[in-house]
């Protein structure tokens, strides 16, 4: 017997065994924002931001189309200078965001808008129109003004000014 088999135990069945038994670092957990969907779909953890999905043009005008109605792939790449695998890995991608649904008829899928998973992208821009900038009160502008002409008198040539302090006084 050799000395790396025991009773019955391959190397490769002893390798494994050492390899196991030794201490591996265990990876860092993952931080998840509260604001993202974040889906398993196949078998990786997806870290789509809605706003990065509709970063596209061709997302975009996806979403135009499925805003009217649910679509096959086949519909949705018929209209498009792009090619139909083209289309599948944009709407991959629209899915992993939680922007689109989808529900499989026999062979073909049916892709819908999930309008749920806008509402990040709705507040967002709620915001922004609500954000407006303070309006110019009246004080404003009398120190702007007195600004101005300070600001005015300081560039005038002496000789200039000279003349302006004889006549007043």
């Amino acid at each position: 017997m050799t000395p790396n088999r025991r009773a019955g135990r391959s190397p490769l069945t002893h390798a494994l065994n050492r390899y196991n038994a030794t201490e591996r670092p265990q990876p860092s957990p993952v931080v998840v924002r509260p604001d993202l969907r974040y889906w398993y779909l196949t078998g990786y953890l997806s870290l789509v931001d809605i706003f990065a999905a509709l970063a596209d043009p061709v997302r975009r005008a996806l979403l135009e189309e499925l805003a009217v109605a649910p679509r096959r792939v086949v519909d949705l790449a018929a209209t498009r200078p792009i090619s139909r695998p083209a289309v599948s890995k944009h709407l991959r991608l629209l899915l992993e965001s939680g922007a689109v649904t989808v529900t499989a008829r026999g062979r073909e899928r049916i892709y819908a808008l999930d309008r749920t998973a806008l509402a990040p992208v709705a507040s967002y821009v709620a915001a922004l129109a609500v954000t407006r900038a303070a309006p110019v009160t009246g004080q404003a502008l009398d120190a702007l003004e007195t600004e101005v002409r300070r600001t005015g008198r300081e560039r005038r040539p002496i000789a200039q000014r000279e003349d302006e302090h004889e006549e007043t006084a």
